[in-house]
């Protein structure tokens, strides 16, 4: 069965182009998947159900797009090597608390937490990061650094790592903005309890060794060549 939706929705579709009329329909597929189906078998079946159902036809192209490098800083990396894993995880999960000095305290099990205030306007966040890869890093820092995309909708931005750091570390970060997209662009806040909160892009530098990098790169993009507003009846 497919229920079509009519409403606008949104989503990073920077790396999709079609129909101008593909930004304002949505539709719902409720599907049987037959026994013995795996998780991997559903996205190509789903691939057949818009060929037959809708008539689409797709090739890819290259584009340019501008992305973040996540790189070591001049003077090496200040982060800490984590001197063990981040612990077995309560039953029942619990939250971060606030230490001393404002920042989270991981509860076992966890890798990462943030708390976020407000001083004058500004948001100040405080992140506690806790055996942790530079991939993981990269994840929690492409939210700050997205921002509008295509179809008026808000993206994560993307950032590689190019910092040819292994293991996992322990450290903390404070700077001024929050965790969704455009979180990374604002200015200096002043702190009551830490002073001046710096810039995402001048305290990953300055706390943490590491330096943000803008560039471009090419990515793969998807042209939908032809595809039915209407599919075909069940």
């Amino acid at each position: 069965m497919l229920t079509i939706l009519n409403h606008a929705y949104g989503g990073d579709f920077d790396q999709i182009s079609g129909p101008n009329w593909i930004d304002s329909l949505q539709y719902t597929i409720r599907a049987n998947v037959p026994p013995g189906a795996t998780k991997d078998d559903v996205p190509k079946m789903l691939q057949r159900m818009l060929e037959e159902r809708f008539h689409l036809a797709v090739h890819y192209r290259k584009k340019e797009f501008p992305v973040y490098e996540l790189l070591v800083a001049k003077d090496g990396p200040r982060i800490q090597k984590s001197a063990g894993g981040a612990g077995q995880a309560v039953a029942g999960g619990s939250r971060p608390t606030r230490g001393g000095d404002g920042f989270p305290v991981l509860p076992p099990g966890s890798h990462h937490a943030m708390f976020e205030s407000t001083k004058d306007g500004v948001p100040i966040s405080r992140e506690t990061f806790r055996d942790c890869s530079m991939a993981e890093l990269v994840q929690e820092l492409a939210w700050p650094l997205g921002g509008p995309s295509a179809w008026h909708a808000l993206s994560v931005g993307r950032l590689v790592d190019k910092t040819g750091l292994s293991g996992r570390y322990d450290f903390k970060l404070f700077y001024a903005g929050g965790h969704s997209p455009g979180g990374a662009f604002w200015q200096p806040g002043q702190d009551a309890e830490l002073g001046v909160a710096p810039t995402l892009f001048d305290a990953v530098q300055q706390q943490l060794g590491l330096k943000l990098h803008e560039t471009n790169a090419l990515f793969d993009v998807l042209v939908v060549d032809h595809l039915d507003r209407m599919p075909t009846d069940n």
